[in-house]
């Protein structure tokens, strides 16, 4: 399969994914998103069967999910929507999180479900690389895999996110988490303090 990586950076699951998906005999191309035009150009000039965004902080242009399958994989769970999936993670000290497979769409993180995990949060308070380089990754590529496979199959249909079960409890679409959200005090208990702590460097 003719596979092209919509990335933001070629960071540590880009290559990941890259690595993985040539083991796995596909043609891998990456693709760093730059403007709308620049994404739209090179999109066409690859012409993939399939478009996977493993990190990716920009949106993907209509002219482009509209015509070619485009699934983002989002760091949270379904139901969460948002661009500070982890941080709310662990400022909010949940005990479980996930990953989402979805098809880009008009509305941010609210397209149809290709593939999705959930994984107990360390017990410990992780620091946010840790997170997303350690679980993260772990839920994101298999998720990768499993949307590899559901492309091959012309039968696959992706279920509406409104039909879908919320991942976790209390997933949701939350704001921007902004430099106010990771002020702490000492005074907190210690657990919460640590998060805020976390979250904050």
């Amino acid at each position: 399969m003719r596979i092209l990586l919509l990335v933001s950076a070629f960071n540590g699951l880009s290559q990941r994914a890259w690595c993985a998906l040539r083991e796995s005999g596909h043609d891998v191309g990456v693709l760093l998103a730059g403007t709308e035009s620049e994404i739209v150009h090179g999109v066409r000039a690859a012409a993939p069967d399939l478009i996977l965004c493993p990190y990716l902080k920009d949106r993907v242009p209509r002219q482009v999910w509209h015509r070619w399958r485009t699934v983002i994989i989002h760091p949270g769970p379904v139901g969460d929507r948002g661009p500070s999936s982890l941080d709310w993670a662990i400022s909010e000290g949940v005990p479980r999180w996930g990953v989402t497979a979805l098809q880009a769409a008009e509305e941010m993180d609210a397209g149809p479900i290709w593939a999705t995990r959930t994984f107990d949060m360390p017990a410990v308070v992780p620091r946010k690389s840790a997170l997303y380089n350690g679980p993260v990754a772990d839920a994101a590529m298999e998720c990768l895999h499993e949307v590899v496979a559901k492309a091959g199959d012309p039968s696959f249909v992706p279920a509406p996110a409104a039909t879908m079960p919320a991942g976790v409890p209390g997933a949701r679409l939350r704001p921007l988490m902004r430099q106010a959200d990771r002020a702490f005090t000492w005074d907190r208990p210690t657990g919460s303090a640590r998060r805020d702590v976390v979250v904050a460097g």
